[in-house]
């Protein structure tokens, strides 16, 4: 077997340290990177818990990896699938599918989402954190966390280790070796309707007492939503031999991603530069939705200054209008 796709195996040095190996090579390798990088698929704690899988993707993830937990049985319960496990119990409180959180900081897939704008994905078997409200697993960077640890107690016979590979093993398969990108568009429109939402609720009021109206970014999102649909259909029953448009087909869902980069990065840190999902200025671990909107809000409010919040505004606008050009019909 060879796949259609060039498949690389990594392992990064100094992630501990700063992310130091993943952002030196993404740098070494950039322009390569933007022009041919499909994805980038990270698994950095496999397991640190037993309770679900636990996953942090851009939305471009959403088919492929529904499709592959529905495949690998879960070691939670018989005859269930990982999707069965996944959506009982991390359902999402929007949709009620499994949720899928948006990419934080703190691992490898940094640089390749934020930087190269390459789609990502990280995911684990995760502990049940409604009834252990802990950060990670007590064990986490001890002396206790060892191989023996994860044998007699987190994993006694390797079985979420297994699952976590044949998770691994399905969705790189998908994305290596399918004629088309198992991507559907509609669901980064769905997931930028549903955060874009909660941003409004929170802000909008605040926002028009300062003169900044959300008006352009709804119009973009309305925009984007209606050319998504729009491009799914068009490839629903594409002929897989018609090698030309497979591959502008292709080419338009892999730059997708690189349309949501602010190429002079969000307020104060230059190197994040997603316009949807990125680590806050006040918190650089987990991720915010909409970031650059609701970082200038916070500088609004502490240096009674709001011409950030008018550029981020407008970069979102832009940014969201620009992704739904990508997938304009040709």
């Amino acid at each position: 077997w060879r796949p259609r796709r060039t498949i690389k195996f990594c392992s990064w040095d100094a992630e501990e340290f700063g992310l130091i190996g993943s952002t030196e090579w993404v740098e070494e390798n950039a322009k390569e990177l933007e022009q041919r990088a499909v994805t980038y698929i990270n698994c950095d704690l496999a397991v640190i818990g037993n309770y679900s899988i636990g996953v942090q993707a851009s939305p471009t993830f959403t088919k492929a990896l529904y499709a592959a937990a529905k495949r690998v049985k879960d070691p939670n319960g018989v005859n269930k699938s990982v999707f069965d496990i996944w959506s009982a119990r991390i359902p999402s409180p929007f949709t009620g599918k499994p949720f899928i959180f948006l990419l934080p900081s703190g691992s490898d897939h940094k640089t390749f989402i934020q930087s190269a704008g390459i789609s990502s994905v990280n995911f684990a078997y995760v502990f049940n954190s409604l009834t252990s409200p802990l950060s990670n697993y007590p064990a986490y960077h001890t002396r206790y966390d060892t191989f023996d640890y994860i044998q007699r107690t987190l994993d006694p016979h390797f079985a979420f280790h297994v699952t976590v590979g044949r998770m691994l093993m399905l969705l790189t398969v998908q994305f290596a070796d399918y004629p088309l990108l198992p991507i559907n568009t509609m669901d980064y429109a769905e997931s930028i309707n549903i955060y874009f939402s909660q941003v409004s609720k929170n802000s909008e009021a605040l926002l028009k007492s300062h003169g900044i109206s959300l008006d352009y970014v709804k119009s973009a999102i309305g925009n984007f939503t209606a050319a998504c649909k729009l491009f799914d259909s068009s490839i629903s029953n594409i002929n897989v031999n018609d090698i030309l448009k497979l591959r502008r087909i292709n080419d338009q869902l892999m730059y997708l991603e690189r349309a949501f980069l602010i190429p002079e990065g969000l307020p104060g840190r230059s190197y994040d530069k997603h316009v949807f999902m990125a680590p806050s200025i006040r918190d650089q671990y987990t991720s915010t939705p909409f970031p650059g909107i609701v970082d200038a809000i916070f500088i609004g409010l502490s240096q009674n200054n709001w011409e950030e919040a008018k550029k981020q505004v407008s970069n979102a606008a832009y940014l969201i209008q620009s992704a739904a050009k990508t997938l304009a019909l040709i």
